[in-house]
């Protein structure tokens, strides 16, 4: 009877073990939330010494990294797929123009949208109107920044320190 038990305990560990190798290998495992940062660091060889700006949700990841004189940056966004997978995959990395001199915006269908930035444009807050009310969320204009957005949130209007509109790309 022990012998039984043990053949089936052994087997149980044995498929576990097989089927975990599988997923890892077909792409399910991803990064956990708790390591994004350290991945994106060690993936894209960012400097530990380097702040981040980081924003998270259940299904995006967006960071900026920069060196403490704000004239070196490297961006990192990171996705947690539908379906059956686990943790963050890496989806896009290094740097725009558009985040150095503006604010870019990456649209990703079905995951929202992220808006990085390294504000030499001196953002100060964004309102979002979705018709019925509007939200606002303050900026420090002073540092990079990344805020992640749902899908269809409503008009998104971002405002500098001079309380004038900022027009950002896409």
């Amino acid at each position: 009877m022990c012998k039984k038990i043990c053949k089936f305990i052994t087997i149980i560990i044995v498929l576990t073990i097989l089927g975990i190798i599988s997923l890892y290998t077909n792409g399910n495992i991803g990064v956990p939330k708790s390591r994004i940062e350290s991945d994106a660091r060690q993936s894209q060889k960012i400097d530990d010494s380097w702040e981040v700006a980081k924003s998270i949700s259940n299904s995006l990841c967006a960071m900026v990294f920069y060196n403490e004189h704000c004239n070196d940056y490297t961006f990192s966004i990171y996705i947690n797929r539908k379906g059956f997978s686990f943790g963050y995959f890496f989806r896009s990395g290094g740097s725009l123009s558009s985040i150095e001199e503006s604010i870019y915006e990456f649209k990703l269908n079905g995951y929202g949208k992220a808006l990085l930035s390294m504000n030499k444009v001196k953002a100060e807050r964004i309102e979002i109107d979705n018709g019925q009310e509007i939200k606002k969320i303050d900026i420090d204009s002073e540092k990079p920044f990344t805020i992640i957005l749902e899908e269809n949130i409503g008009v998104v209007t971002i405002f500098d320190i001079h309380d004038k509109v900022i027009n950002y790309r896409f």
